[in-house]
């Protein structure tokens, strides 16, 4: 598992400084909502921009998490180097577990902002 995030990382790392940058703009826009800096006419972003931040964000942290992953164990290495990098690897199993539940939990975060939103904001 952590060898496929560790290819769709680096897959995506063109889109790292992107993501970061995007996540920080949304981040102030949703800021600046809440705020009240705007113009009232803004609050129709407020969720938008939210689940545009957590996107990005996740984006940006599995890129930079999963980028360098530690190697495998090879058949030359000893008994304590050997258990040095298996636990070294599994670190990155838990973390590659949370990233997918944290995933899980952004789609349905997702879909249930995007409802509110289209209730409180759709023509009709």
């Amino acid at each position: 598992m952590i060898d496929t995030l560790n290819r769709w990382a680096n897959r995506l790392s063109p889109l790292k400084l992107p993501a970061m940058v995007a996540s920080l703009c949304l981040l102030a826009v949703a800021i600046a909502i809440v705020l009240g800096v705007g113009a009232p006419a803004g609050e129709p972003f407020l969720i938008p921009s939210i689940v545009g931040f957590v996107w990005s964000l996740s984006i940006y942290a599995a890129i930079v998490t999963f980028q360098v992953i530690p190697r495998g164990v090879r058949e030359g290495d000893g008994f304590v180097k050997r258990i040095k990098i298996r636990l070294h690897r599994l670190w990155y199993w838990i973390i590659g577990w949370v990233l997918i539940g944290t995933t899980a939990v952004s789609v349905v975060l997702v879909f249930r902002l995007a409802r509110v939103w289209l209730q409180d904001y759709s023509a009709g």
